[in-house]
């Protein structure tokens, strides 16, 4: 089983940051050693030091989908919030697994359609909201690009947003 971890620690200096391993104790209290990757560098160089949001990988791997922005989507569901149910259900599926390929985003997603520039639309309460994401699948990293009803899909142009 691919096992990761969201670690919110407070970062104390530069050696902090530079360290590549170390062991620590997971939510059930097994002893793992842990690979930290992109500490300081790639998406989280602007990330203040002195706090940082990392992500500890195994070496076996991601095993979730991060999804960014979730603010996004909480501020479209205060204005709709007929949709925030769903949007809430879409996010925890995306965050709580493991999307390795557009094929396994269609085996979870069927009504999903994925397109040109690594992008995939996904439907929302029946088809009346979309929602254009940009994957890099290497890092587990969704990007929403876009989130709105159907009328406001049809004027944008999906594989460029």
């Amino acid at each position: 089983m691919l096992e990761a971890i969201r670690l919110h620690m407070h970062v104390i200096g530069i050696d902090s940051m530079v360290r590549k391993f170390f062991t620590m104790k997971d939510c059930r209290g097994d002893t793992t050693e842990w690979n930290v990757q992109n500490v300081g560098a790639g998406p989280y160089k602007n990330i203040p030091k002195r706090e940082i949001s990392i992500l500890i990988i195994s070496e076996k791997g991601l095993y979730y989908m991060h999804v960014i922005s979730r603010r996004c989507l909480i501020e479209f569901g205060t204005c709709h919030p007929n949709v925030k149910e769903e949007l809430d259900t879409w996010f925890y599926m995306m965050e709580k697994n493991e999307y390795p390929s557009p094929i396994s985003i269609k085996q979870v997603f069927g009504s999903a359609d994925i397109i040109a520039g690594d992008r995939v639309i996904f439907n929302i309460k029946g088809n009346s909201y979309r929602i254009i994401v940009k994957v890099k699948y290497s890092t587990q990293t969704m990007f929403i690009r876009f989130i709105g009803t159907h009328a406001e899909y049809s004027k944008v142009h999906a594989e460029t947003i």
